[in-house]
Formats: C-alpha cells, structure tokens, sequence
C-alpha cells in the first residue's frame, strides 16, 4: 500500500508538471526549453522502483478521461522504449476500448498502438493502422505517413513507398529527394533481376532527377551499362562519382579501369586518375593503376613511390598492406622470392586489414566489410561511406 501510494503521489506530481508545463507551450517555444527528457525520466525513475503489480494497480486505478490520456500514453511509450512491447500495447488497446475520448486523443492512441506494432514486426497490422491515419488532417496525417513509408520499405513495397514518399514531398524535399532516389534504385534492381534493361535505365534516370548527387545511381548503372558492353557510357557514368560525392570513387575505380581497358583508353584512364588524386588524395586510386601496368617493372616502381607519398600524407593500414604488395611483387619479377620477414609481414597485414570494417555509417556509427545503402543500424539511406583515416581507405 505504502509503494502504491508513493507511486500515486509523485506520479501525480510529474503529471501536474507536464499538465502546467503544456499549457505554457508558446512560453516553452519562445525559450526554446523542453522538460520531455525529465518527464520521461521521471517516469523511467518510478518504473523501475516500484514493482509491476504497483504499477498496474496504479494503471487499474487511475480514473480515464480526457486530462489522464497523456499519462497512460507516457506510459506506454516508456515501455516501448524499454522494449516490454506487450505491456505497450495492452495499455493503448484499452485506451482504444474508451468511445468517449476526443477524437484527435483516439487518433494518437492509433498511431501509437502502430508504432507498438512496427517495433512487434507486425507490420500489416501498422499499416492497416496507418493507411487509416494517413488518410486524416493535420499533423496526425504527416507522422503516419511517414512512418508508413517505413513500413512499406521493411516490406519493399517500392511502388506504395515512392507514393507515400510523394505526399511528404512538398514538406520536406530536402530529406525525402535521396529517399525517392534509393527507391527508384532498389526498383531499378528489381528490373535487372528480371531482365528488364530498358525498366531499369528509367528508374535510374528518375533516381538522378530526384536526386543529382545520388551516387548509387551513378554505380549501378555503370554496372549495367559496363554488363551490356556499353562502355563508353558505364564511364560516363562513374565518372559522375566525381562530382557527386568524393568519399566514393574508390567504389568506381576498379569498374572504371575495367572500362578504359576494354575501350583500349588506358592513358586516359590514368590521366582522370592523376587528376583525382590531385584534387582528391586516395591510396585505392593510386592502387587502381597498378592493375594497368601489370609486366612492367619500372612503371611499377614509378606508382611504388606514388603510393609512397599518399601513405606519407594520408598513412592507413591498407596503404601498407598495398606498398608490402608492390615491393613483393617486384622481387618476384627479379625471380627473387622475396624476403621471409617481408612475406610474413605481408601476411600479418593483411589478417589486421581483413579483420577491420571498411565502411562506417556518419549517421549511428555502424561499421562493416560490405558497403550498404540502407543502414542496419540507423535504418537512414546513403549514409554509409568508406573509412578513411588509419584504419580505413
């Protein structure tokens, strides 16, 4: 009884705080200050020193109407936080069982008993949810659409996610345009498993529209131009990778020297890889050209030193990996074997670089071997880019 009633009291008491604090929210806007952290750490404060059964007699007991919503409703998302999705969503379906609530307060209980149902993985029960919120006015109508383009990505429902996407649109361009661009791409690779080139050039194309700076567009289709035997224009291209963003064009590189070659255009290959590495230092560039200059030993030397000078400016365990590869493939040119040290340091080497992630996301921090558009992590699109630094490129 004791814990219950000191449960009731300073609950109430952070209720009333958030009940006046809400009716000061122009003074709150004006100040720039919010007391949501500390309200919800209140409630954290509470949970977690008081026991289950107090707080669901607390629940049981605390009258419901239209000044209380607000309380279960904080209630609710705390347990969602702390992932008890059960009692989350046990909370908002009673909350739901009350016809006499204002509507806009019925509303938020759906998009909230939704978002239960995202984090449950029971995505068809969210969307049904969502299709029905998105329908309405207001701000009610923007946040469930939103989240329902979440849910028709997890589902890769592609054509229903650029729709919802086109509905945020003229709200928030800036964020949604890169978002319509990876759809039109993920669309553009469902043409290609199908065999369907020209569906898949149209996609691409209408990635770039949305989106100029969108790189993946720019890879994939020098991929499938570069398939088709279409060289010239896999490297018009990749070389877009240039201007759209520089953090990628060791992505391109190894694609755009198979390219060259096959035009028989390796000079200018090397030419555009000069060029970048002047504007945009980068041992993988200075790599790429090793692989055009195979069976000449002094050409080899000559991008030895290159590679050299990058590692002297920009050092990282790949460059030294890359640098212990050029000198034990020139002694084996000399039908020299190479030193025993030398070739267990090569080794050595290159365990420590296989063993370190090669792309890391700018938005959650998640790293990995692979590079991928949609992070695991942060759940955001193309935020996901090579390392660079001593660890990385």
């Amino acid at each position: 009884m004791h814990d219950l009633l000191l449960l009731t009291v300073l609950l109430a008491a952070v209720g009333s705080g958030w009940w006046l604090g809400s009716k000061q929210s122009q003074w709150r806007a004006r100040k720039g200050v919010t007391d949501s952290k500390n309200y919800f750490g209140g409630l954290d404060f509470l949970i977690k020193e008081q026991s289950d059964e107090s707080i669901e007699k607390f629940l049981n007991t605390l009258e419901l109407h239209g000044n209380t919503v607000d309380i279960h409703l904080a209630f609710g998302r705390l347990f969602r936080t702390r992932g008890e999705i059960d009692k989350a969503t046990r909370i908002h379906q009673e909350l739901l069982a009350c016809s006499d609530l204002p509507r806009d307060k019925l509303l938020l209980i759906q998009f909230e008993l939704a978002s239960d149902y995202m984090v449950a993985g029971l995505l068809d029960r969210a969307e049904r949810l969502l299709e029905e919120l998105s329908r309405e006015s207001g701000e009610i109508k923007w946040r469930s659409t939103e989240m329902l383009m979440q849910v028709y990505q997890h589902e890769k429902e592609w054509d229903k996610a650029i729709d919802a996407a086109q509905v945020l649109l003229p709200r928030k361009a800036a964020e949604i345009r890169p978002i319509l661009a990876h759809y039109s791409c993920e669309k553009a690779l469902e043409a290609l498993a199908a065999d369907k080139i020209n569906s898949a050039r149209r996609e691409l194309k209408r990635a770039l529209n949305y989106d100029p700076n969108c790189v993946r567009a720019s890879l994939l289709k020098g991929r499938m131009e570069s398939e088709e035997g279409h060289f010239k224009e896999a490297v018009k291209a990749l070389r877009r990778v240039k201007e759209q963003d520089t953090n990628y064009l060791p992505e391109a590189v190894p694609l755009l020297s198979y390219c060259y070659k096959r035009l028989g255009k390796e000079k200018e290959f090397i030419f555009y890889i000069e060029d970048c590495l002047q504007h945009n230092p980068s041992l993988n560039l200075a790599v790429a050209v090793i692989e055009l200059l195979q069976g000449d030993d002094a050409q080899k030397v000559s991008v030895g030193k290159l590679v050299k000078d990058q590692l002297k400016k920009h050092p990282s365990l790949r460059g030294l990996l890359c640098l212990i590869n050029i000198q034990v493939e020139v002694a084996k040119s000399k039908g020299n074997q190479g030193d025993e040290g030398l070739l267990e340091l090569q080794s050595l080497t290159a365990q420590l670089v296989e063993s370190k992630p090669m792309h890391r996301c700018s938005s959650c921090g998640y790293s990995g071997r692979r590079l991928v558009w949609l992070c695991p992590g942060c759940q955001q699109w193309g935020k996901i880019k090579p390392i660079y630094g001593l660890e990385g490129e």
